[in-house]
């Protein structure tokens, strides 16, 4: 048996699909059959049905399943305490954060710290999935949370706030005293017109129309004039074509925290990240704070 065999069979029984699994992995579709189709040979047994819907644990595959997670377990709980130990300012360093956090705000800082360790080699996860820090699929993980997990080392790094926004552009055509009465919210991903954060807000009585979850998305739709969207500071307030409203008011909204597993604690590469990022955080307060703006009329 070929060992390494094992992250494939692990990450397709997970996944249930060639497809997400060599995603996953960061390999292309025919690795992952070819390794399986290696590994089946090797132990004698058939692991997957191969369905129309994807693939399926057989019955061998499902009491195999378990052993190779402990051992998954087992492997990954020596690598972290190796890794911990590790003195080198060198070598690949995996960190995973919001895409909005990477490109919006701290790709400058990432870049610098590049450069201030060239022998250190980023993989930015650019993701809002909870990568597991146990698993070894993240060193490093920064998060919009206001519940971190308790089992890891970390510190808050800032809190960043939120507001209403439209496009100047839509304001021509809808005046600021007649929004809301004619004008939508653009919707996240509810099923309903009115859902809470609708009736909370600075126009409770207008409908959230479409689904557009994500911030990124949120921004391209208002700034081509679709409607009112409640957004990040930091992400809004730095495209000059688009206004608070009805004023400039805004509101904490969620904490960003930076954490690693306690057994990367003292790397000194892990270190070093953290450190720079702490700054940077620092630095980058009042963007987050919504303190940068600059109304339109100023």
């Amino acid at each position: 048996m070929d060992w390494s065999d094992l992250q494939y069979f692990i990450a397709l029984a997970e996944e249930g699909s060639v497809r997400t699994a060599a995603q996953k992995l960061k390999v292309s579709h025919s690795t992952i059959s070819r390794r399986i189709s290696a590994l089946e040979s090797d132990l004698g047994v058939r692991l997957f049905d191969r369905l129309p819907s994807g693939y399926q644990l057989t019955e061998e595959g499902q009491s195999i399943l378990a052993d190779v997670a402990d051992i998954k377990s087992r492997v990954n709980n020596l690598e972290l305490r190796i890794s911990g130990q590790d003195d080198r300012l060198c070598g690949p360093l995996r960190v995973t954060m919001p895409d909005i956090v990477a490109c919006q705000a701290l790709m400058p800082y990432i870049v610098s710290f590049t450069q201030d360790y060239p022998d250190i080699e980023l993989d930015i996860i650019a993701t809002s999935e909870r990568l597991s820090l146990d698993q070894r699929e993240a060193d490093i993980a920064i998060r919009i949370t206001d519940k971190p997990p308790e089992n890891m080392v970390g510190r808050r790094v800032g809190v960043f706030r939120r507001a209403n926004y439209v496009s100047k552009d839509y304001l021509n055509k809808i005046p600021l005293d007649k929004l809301g009465e004619q004008a939508c919210w653009i919707g996240w991903d509810d099923d309903i017109a009115f859902p809470d954060w609708v009736k909370t807000s600075a126009y409770p009585d207008i409908p959230a129309l479409h689904n557009f979850p994500d911030a990124l998305l949120q921004v391209s739709a208002v700034k081509e004039g679709l409607g009112i969207a409640m957004m990040p500071c930091f992400i809004a307030d730095q495209e000059p074509n688009l206004v608070r409203v009805p004023d400039d008011r805004s509101e904490d909204a969620y904490e960003l925290w930076l954490f690693t597993h306690q057994d990367l604690r003292h790397s000194s590469k892990v270190k070093a990240f953290m450190a720079a990022m702490v700054e940077a955080f620092q630095q980058l307060e009042p963007l987050l704070q919504g303190q940068t703006y600059q109304h339109p009329e100023a």
